[in-house]
């Protein structure tokens, strides 16, 4: 192998989850070296049991087929490879094909969201004692369990092996299927195991089925979920999946043709993810039966412009992130706590009618973290006063000026927001940009507002936008151009060295982007050129990216719920936590008979990494009472590793 000896930094996230029911999660990440081969583009680390996992470089995508050995290292360094990071498996990118020794016994994925990939096959040795493959599809050893069906397998349609009684977290993510079948055999279908599925139009149940974790059909293309009439557990009414007593709402079909519509009046509790990327839906009225809406309910739909809910609920968190058109928003006295990133990315609000007074309004408790665009609606109240704090003084208007070179300079404008701090106001003011001619029409200007980001370190985020002067809408530079932009350093990164900068792109995700150092007049800028314009983040954490994407997201937190479906988890604060998987009742806990612990390493729920613009939130809200079992949460813990990578000869 061609390897060069150079050093390098990140952070790493270990995490420790324990769950009752669906085995252990072991990324044991303590102080340690990690070793590239170049030759591949794998980081091999090492694990506190002395062996190996391997896993992908941030920023970096492994491309062809990939071979994993069954030991890695030179002579005495050699040492044995146990362990897969499930981006190789489910965000692979560039890897068509992937091969898994028969050393390795586990699979870690727990901030890992099924987005895209172009892997085609999975084969694993026979002597594996952990997992198999058949015609390229992961399960576990005895195929109790479908792990993982590739991104770019050709079938169109797939029938699952009758021995498997779980389809897996996030099983059948991003792939090309147009329709599965689902076999009587199976009981249980665990977190997202559908999503991203753009090409699957329906999903058929059988009534074997006793647990479903959450978001089992997020941003896919499923229209219509039908249920067995055997089924006692579940139930489909109009294509939309509840429990079988109708009183918790599992999934709803977010490419059906509806816009508007009602909850049920016997429903009581609409799941995490319920909704999460809905692209028809314009209208949603919650009834005075439902009490608990679990976070991230309605995320990304889109399209989405009123929401009613009644009397019933009293805390929301999370629940509206990302939904980017939502113009109206009605809610109950019963509000006493709006959490973090309940309206993040909601930009078009421009009223919410509360059923109180102004005093009653502030009683809630309202985290300040992603939910900015309340600064900006009108808030109506119940004796016909209005309130909110609507900000329009601009501080600055946008300029632009043409240069000799041909090219323009803008200076943006910027408007003064209620939790803006004047430091930070001073930083925008200076905000520049550089643009050939060609890249804008004419009459484009820049506009800058002060962003949210939730990621470890020191930040500073910066919506940067160009906007036509009459309409403005956003637009972006043609294809071909790019435009230098500087940021000068805000005061809490003065001290800090290095710095980097990254972009959140249109489906969440921070990415690292090329950046330079320049001083002028004495002020530190950070230069870089970009073709695509929304929110910028200036960080001094190398990994920001790993905050967001993993994500999680990047993640959010749950369980279970109605005996067969995900509860929220509860933990004591509300700082930015990955997400705890699905887990199954008592009554589904044989789900996983035949299957060892050591097999598989269980994951949390990701944070969306196409689709959060920061760390997803925890809750601090209580489990609501469902009249059914429901099994242990996992705990969850986060530490902070640093990793030096070596390429060596």
């Amino acid at each position: 192998m061609n390897i060069k000896k150079i050093a390098a930094s990140f952070l790493a996230a270990a995490m420790v989850i324990s769950s009752l029911a669906i085995g252990s999660f072991a990324a044991n990440i303590g102080v340690a070296e990690g070793t590239l081969d170049e030759e591949t583009g794998l980081l091999y680390v090492p694990l506190e049991d002395g062996t190996l996992q391997v896993t992908i470089p941030d920023g970096t995508h492994p491309n062809g087929d990939i071979v994993i050995p069954e030991t890695f290292g030179e002579g005495e360094n050699a040492k044995t490879v146990t362990q897969i990071h499930g981006d190789l498996i489910y965000y692979s990118r560039g890897i068509t094909s992937l091969f898994i020794p028969k050393t390795v016994v586990s699979i870690d994925h727990w901030h890992t969201l099924s987005t895209f990939g172009y892997l085609e096959s999975i084969t694993v040795d026979e002597e594996n004692t952990a997992f198999s493959s058949v015609d390229g599809v992961l399960f576990n050893k005895d195929k109790t369990k479908i792990l993982k069906y590739p991104f770019e397998k050709s079938e169109i349609g797939y029938s699952i092996p009758s021995t498997v009684t779980t389809v897996g977290y996030s099983c059948f993510g991003g792939s090309k299927i147009h329709s599965v079948t689902i076999p009587d055999s199976v009981k249980e279908l665990e977190w997202g195991a559908f999503e991203n599925c753009r090409a699957l139009t329906e999903l058929n149940i059988p009534s074997s089925v006793v647990t479903i974790g959450h978001g089992l059909v997020n941003n896919s293309g499923v229209s219509k979920i039908t249920v067995d009439s055997a089924n006692t557990n579940f139930c489909a009414v109009d294509g939309v999946l509840f429990s079988a007593d109708k009183k918790t709402l599992v999934a709803f079909p977010v490419s059906s043709e509806i816009e508007e519509y009602a909850i049920p009046t016997e429903t009581e509790i609409l799941l995490e993810n319920a909704f999460r990327g809905d692209t028809k839906i314009k209208k949603i009225t919650i009834p005075e039966s439902v009490t608990f809406i679990d976070r991230y309910a309605f995320m990304e739909c889109q399209n989405l412009l009123s929401i009613e809910i009644l009397s019933g609920v009293s805390v929301i968190d999370g629940i509206f992130w990302g939904c980017s058109s939502l113009e109206t928003v009605t809610l109950p006295l019963s509000i006493t706590k709006i959490g973090s990133n309940t309206f993040a990315g909601c930009d078009n609000i421009k009223s919410v009618s509360y059923a109180g007074t102004q005093e009653d309004w502030d009683k809630i408790e309202i985290d300040p973290v992603g939910n900015e665009s309340l600064n900006n609606a009108t808030i109506k109240f119940s004796d016909s006063t209005t309130g909110g704090t609507e900000i329009t003084d601009v501080v600055q208007e946008p300029t632009v000026t043409e240069k000799e070179d041909g090219t323009k300079d803008f200076t943006p404008g910027v408007k003064k927001n209620a939790t803006t701090s004047d430091s930070d106001i001073e930083t925008m003011k200076s905000i520049t940009a550089n643009a050939p001619a060609e890249a804008f029409d004419e009459g484009v200007v820049l506009n800058v507002s002060h962003d949210t980001f939730s990621g470890s370190g020191n930040s500073f985020a910066v919506d940067i936008s160009f906007v036509n002067s009459e309409t403005n809408e956003k637009v972006q530079p043609k294809e071909g151009t790019s435009v230098t932009v500087k940021i000068p350093v805000p005061e809490n990164l003065k001290n800090s060295d290095p710095l980097f900068v990254y972009h959140i792109n249109d489906n969440g995700k921070a990415e690292k982007v090329e950046a330079e150092t320049e001083t002028i007049a004495g002020v530190k800028y950070m230069v870089f050129k970009a073709t695509h314009f929304s929110t910028y983040v200036l960080s001094d954490n190398p990994n920001a990216a790993d905050d967001t994407a993993g994500g999680n997201t990047s993640g959010s937190t749950g369980g279970n719920t109605g005996g067969t479906t995900s509860t929220p988890s509860t933990p004591a604060d509300t700082t930015p936590s990955a997400p705890s998987t699905s887990t199954s009742t008592p009554a589904a806990s044989d789900t996983t008979s035949g299957e060892s612990t050591s097999s598989e390493t269980m994951s949390s729920e990701p944070v969306s990494s196409d689709n959060t613009t920061s760390s997803v939130p925890s809750t601090s809200d209580s489990n609501p009472t469902t009249g059914v079992a429901v099994s242990a949460l996992p705990l969850l813990a986060a530490v902070s590793a640093v990793i030096v990578i070596k390429k060596k000869k």
